[in-house]
């Protein structure tokens, strides 16, 4: 286990990428997209890599007061393992150490089991998007506020 880390994706990382999307999500990126993605300015991509490669990955973008998550898929054989925490508290603390807020993620309403990860994360549902995925497919946005995570304690 002590090779696990939390590292930047690289080449050689994709299609490890990708199987994961195509296995994890019910709206698989292509190879192409993942590498648009990673190609423009304000956006970051990490990999969470237990020493024989990686078995996770974040998409996500930067602005001046908030990190909005685009991608958090774990492989399924490592589900439920504590992988998506380790990568979600890494970002949080990216939050305290360059003066951002909030982490921002939007997910299908299909995605229960995400919706529910989120919750046990303390992320909190704050909106509804109609449609927003497809005709009858909503999507919720889900926030972690540091601020009101600190005055909560």
């Amino acid at each position: 286990m002590s090779d696990n880390r939390i590292r930047s994706l690289v080449d050689r990382d994709m299609d490890a990428i990708v199987e994961m999307d195509i296995c994890g999500t019910v709206d698989p990126w292509s190879r192409e997209e993942i590498m648009k993605f990673k190609r423009l300015r304000r956006n970051l991509c990490i990999v969470y890599d237990n020493g024989a490669g990686p078995i996770a990955y974040a998409l996500y973008t930067m602005s001046r007061r908030e990190l909005t998550i685009a991608r958090l898929v774990v492989d399924d054989v490592h589900r439920r393992r504590g992988i998506g925490t380790a990568m979600l508290e890494w970002l949080k603390a990216k939050l305290q150490t360059q003066g951002r807020r909030k982490l921002v993620v939007q997910v299908d309403e299909r995605m229960l089991p995400v919706q529910q990860f989120l919750r046990d994360c303390d992320f909190l549902c704050v909106q509804t998007y109609r449609d927003l995925y497809e005709k009858g497919v909503d999507g919720y946005e889900f926030q972690y506020d540091l601020a009101k995570m600190a005055d909560a304690v």
